[in-house]
């Protein structure tokens, strides 16, 4: 039987590692800070998308609008909080190795939970309950 061998990957610089964190953190920023909606969902098929209304209501979390921002995704927030140790496992990996790592099994589960949390709560969106589908 040929057995496959697979080499390891090439090491990455010190300097190049720390510029993929610094490349990702910028990514996220824009993201997160976009002045236009960059929802795929959103701009092609004009419906919200599970987490739409997500970074809106994480914004306004951050200015002190609890309420305002419950009401504009209940998630959110669970979102962002699962979204910190996401970031420091991400960030470690890349500045030790140029890779980021695999999640650890908790937190891989904690954002399948999640992922079904977002579809359970769109679909109840657009049967009515959680004040309706957010305005896209």
């Amino acid at each position: 039987m040929n057995e496959v061998q697979s080499t390891p990957p090439a090491p990455v610089a010190p300097l190049a590692r720390w510029g993929r964190a610094l490349l990702l953190v910028a990514a996220v920023a824009v993201l997160v800070f976009a002045p236009v909606p960059i929802c795929p969902t959103r701009n092609w098929l004009h419906i919200p998308c599970p987490g739409c209304g997500a970074t809106r209501a994480f914004l306004l979390a951050l200015q002190g609008h609890f309420a305002e921002s419950f009401r504009m995704h209940p998630l959110a927030m669970v979102a962002a909080v699962l979204a910190v140790p996401t970031a420091i496992v991400a960030l470690r990996g890349i500045v030790q190795t140029g890779n980021p790592p695999p999640l650890p099994r908790l937190l891989k589960g904690a954002w399948y939970v999640l992922v079904a949390a977002l579809i359970v709560v769109w679909l109840a969106r657009f049967a009515g309950h959680f004040g309706g589908p957010v305005a896209v």
